[in-house]
């Protein structure tokens, strides 16, 4: 058999050991997430293409982790076709629901327009009749809701009504139910909290806190002009310390920009310091991306962010956060617009395969199509529940994989594709750039992750009450 170096691949500098004086590399395979470090004569004979030269264990590895593989295989085919079936077969209809258009906070980012309409009784009738339909196709043994905005806590009488009969739909046909809602936390108060877990299968609560409060109330206030943070950080606190409430995973988003970036690490701290980091699912931040391609350019360039990144991840590491992933694993499913049925419904009925299509006002116009008279119809949606899902226009988002694969965008010779994804499938539909921060800190990432794991040096408890910039950017981190 004919072998080779993979493609998909990620190699670091030399990496000198203070345990043995050797210098090595590491090897990320990206389709695997195996990450392996070789010294340099081995490093030499695998550029070179010398696999014999390499000792059996370290090449049985090499080739486990799909660092070496067969010369004739196309490995850009074999990481779609991976792909692709995963989003064809996950077992779940998904479903993202928006009951209300409306939202009581100003962000300054948000690129939605805020109304008060809220999903009607007939497009909840439909609704219902649309996912009835297809848990009855057989194809599925999970119904998940995701409860959506706008904010969503401020139709509660709408997930109240819809809970039940979605369940009871779900029971019919033989499948189990959840839910998980993404909401910025003004309204999860005590009661509503317990309510949404015990009553409403919630089982995931996705949180948005941008920075400490001189940060999060400079961006995120209410309409109102009222400052949110207190209000949300006590609401998350509360819901943290629930013992009832335990099986629930909860995680805390972060919107970073140029503006709020010193807010971070002191937000960190802050959650650290009330054991918030033992009991999140996930503290995650997110760099501020454009809603549409109106050529402003992004708040920050991926490039930036992946400097401010690394300090963050390691004051995680060093706190002990659930989740502070250093190494990115395999992404087969980059997100629902992928999935063959898995769609979002906005408060006017409309449907699509995306949830960052709706209330855009550069991608709205006014309707007049039969049935939908009065509500604003969208450039992007892929159809709606009074008219059903128009064919084809599924596929300009669904067929993301077949876009990569035709060499249509840069990811067909990208070596972190397989833990990337293809990053976000709308943004290339309107001609932005998505790449992911990873893409540029990857090697540092690499780096980072050998120097606390392999090696155990310089030791973390040096960096306590320091600055983690100045700690990371010592020689011996490099």
């Amino acid at each position: 058999m004919y072998l080779k170096l993979s493609r998909y691949l990620v190699v670091t500098d030399p990496i000198p050991s203070h345990l043995d004086g050797r210098g090595r590399r590491l090897l990320l395979g990206t389709r695997t997430g195996a990450v392996i470090a070789v010294d340099l004569p081995c490093w030499d004979s695998l550029s070179d293409g010398n696999f014999g030269d390499l000792p059996l264990p370290l090449f049985g590895q090499l080739k486990d982790s799909r660092i070496i593989v067969n010369s004739q295989e196309d490995e850009l085919a074999a990481v779609l076709g991976e792909n692709r079936e995963a989003a064809a077969n996950t077992g779940r209809l998904f479903v993202a629901i928006q009951p209300t258009a409306d939202c009581q906070f100003a962000c300054e980012y948000c690129g939605q327009a805020h109304r008060h309409n809220q999903l009607g009784e007939d497009d909840q009738w439909k609704l219902v009749q649309r996912l009835q339909d297809k848990l009855h196709s057989g194809r599925y043994s999970e119904l998940k809701v995701g409860w959506f905005g706008g904010e969503p806590l401020l139709a509660m009488d709408i997930i109240r009504e819809l809970t039940p009969r979605l369940r009871a739909i779900a029971a019919a046909a033989g499948c189990t139910y959840q839910a998980e809602i993404v909401t910025n936390g003004l309204l999860l108060a005590p009661r509503t909290a317990g309510e949404l877990c015990h009553e409403h299968a919630v089982r995931e609560i996705d949180v948005t806190l941008d920075g400490i409060d001189i940060f999060h109330d400079q961006r995120r206030v209410g309409k109102d002009g009222i400052p949110t943070f207190r209000r949300i950080f006590n609401n998350v606190v509360d819901l943290a310390r629930r013992a009832d409430l335990e099986e629930v995973n909860l995680r805390i988003r972060c919107n970073v920009d140029h503006n709020n970036r010193d807010g971070v690490t002191p937000m960190i701290q802050r959650l650290a310091d009330y054991r918030l980091h033992e009991r999140l699912q996930r503290l995650y931040m997110v760099p501020v991306h454009p809603w549409v391609n109106d050529h402003r350019g992004l708040p920050v360039s991926p490039e930036t962010y992946a400097t401010w990144e690394i300090p963050w991840l390691l004051q995680m590491k060093h706190l002990g956060f659930n989740n502070t992933d250093l190494i990115p694993p395999r992404l087969p499913i980059i997100c629902f617009a992928v999935e063959p049925e898995a769609e979002n419904v906005d408060a006017f009925g409309n449907l699509f395969n995306c949830s960052e299509f709706s209330y855009v006002p550069d991608y709205e116009q006014p309707a007049a199509a039969p049935g939908i008279m009065g509500k604003p119809s969208n450039l992007h949606a892929i159809g709606s529940l009074a008219r059903g899902e128009e064919p084809g226009k599924r596929d300009l988002l669904g067929k993301f994989y077949d876009h990569i694969e035709q060499g249509k965008l840069p990811c067909h010779t990208c070596e972190i594709l397989p833990v990337c994804g293809g990053a976000c499938p709308k943004a290339w539909h309107i001609g932005l750039v998505p790449c992911p921060p990873l893409k540029f800190n990857i090697s540092q990432r690499l780096a980072l992750n050998y120097s606390l794991t392999k090696l155990n040096y310089p030791s973390i408890a040096r960096c306590k009450n320091q600055n983690f910039q100045n700690c990371l950017s010592r020689k011996s981190w490099r």
